[in-house]
């Protein structure tokens, strides 16, 4: 009897350390699921970020461009500005000396 009991005591014993070994065993997965996820929202938090960057500075270029064309516009209709024409200067008539 005693050694039955004793056996089963044994037995008590292996089954509670393999409920332990499970738990951390499951302990330690869902901490490495966790950290996964984590590594995965992270990376994808900076993905997201890289592409708005991106987004942005094709948006600025652009305006840039945009803003370029513009000035070389604003700068050809200032070339076809109007000459101005030249005044001809009024030659002075020569008063001739009354003789007395």
């Amino acid at each position: 009897r005693e050694r039955e009991r004793e056996r089963e005591r044994e037995r008590e014993r292996e089954r509670e350390s393999k409920r332990e070994k499970e738990k951390e065993y499951v302990c330690v997965r869902w901490w490495w699921e966790k950290r996964k996820i984590r590594k995965f929202e992270r990376e994808f938090r900076e993905f997201v970020q890289e592409e708005l960057y991106l987004e942005a500075k094709k948006q600025s270029m652009k305006r840039k461009m945009q803003n370029h064309k513009k000035k070389k516009k604003k700068k050809k209709k200032k070339k076809k500005k109007k000459k101005k024409k030249k005044k001809k200067k009024k030659k002075k008539k020569k008063r001739k000396k009354k003789i007395r």
